[in-house]
């Protein structure tokens, strides 16, 4: 019941099943890029790591120390991890603006044939 118009004054068109078929694999060929995520991962992994290996090492370095004060370390840790979880975010907002934009064109272009 696919074919059958429900309101008698509608255009009644054919959709040939491997056409539509055809026009679905288009569409998720198009939207199917990964690489900027990727690249954004890898990018807050480099980010987040030295954060990471900062906060450790100032902690066992303050531990050991007899100053008992705001180790270095853990000063430079704060503003790494921070820049790091914005850079992300931010990123991960603008690969999903631009995957819905690119949907959309795609779904257009598809429409228009």
């Amino acid at each position: 019941m696919i074919g059958v118009p429900v309101n008698p004054n509608s255009v009644y068109i054919p959709i040939v099943q491997n056409d539509f078929r055809q026009s679905i694999n288009n569409i998720n060929h198009r939207i199917s890029s990964n690489k900027i995520l990727i690249i954004l991962a890898i990018a807050y992994g480099l980010i987040i790591a030295p954060g990471i290996v900062f906060f450790i090492v100032g902690g066992i370095t303050n531990i050991n120390s007899d100053r008992h004060g705001f180790p270095i370390l853990v000063g430079i840790a704060i503003p790494l991890t921070i820049i790091g979880s914005i850079v992300f975010g931010s990123g991960c907002c603008l690969i999903q603006t631009r995957c819905v934009a690119r949907l959309r064109q795609a779904i257009a272009e598809e429409s228009i044939k």
